[in-house]
């Protein structure tokens, strides 16, 4: 069995972030396991950057992470975000 996205991203468990993770873990848990080595790696840097700038700036959303992320990444990394 795979780690947790909580796992991956080590944050609090009290921060409302963990919350919705919990609930994307539960949504996805089968297309999460799914994903190629690639698309882990391109999920985890979106989702590392969005918690990093998060705590930095509040407005900040998941789609600017996805936008500011991905264009280091292939194209076909997008599908899984």
């Amino acid at each position: 069995m795979g780690r947790s996205l909580n796992y991956f991203a080590s944050i609090s468990s009290v921060r409302r972030d963990a919350q919705i993770f919990l609930k994307l873990e539960s949504s996805y848990l089968d297309v999460l396991e799914r994903l190629s080595s690639q698309n882990r790696l391109a999920l985890r840097a979106v989702l590392c950057r969005y918690i990093y700038v998060r705590s930095v700036i509040e407005e900040y959303l998941i789609v600017d992470a996805i936008a500011d992320t991905l264009a280091e990444f292939p194209e076909n990394s997008y599908a899984p975000c």
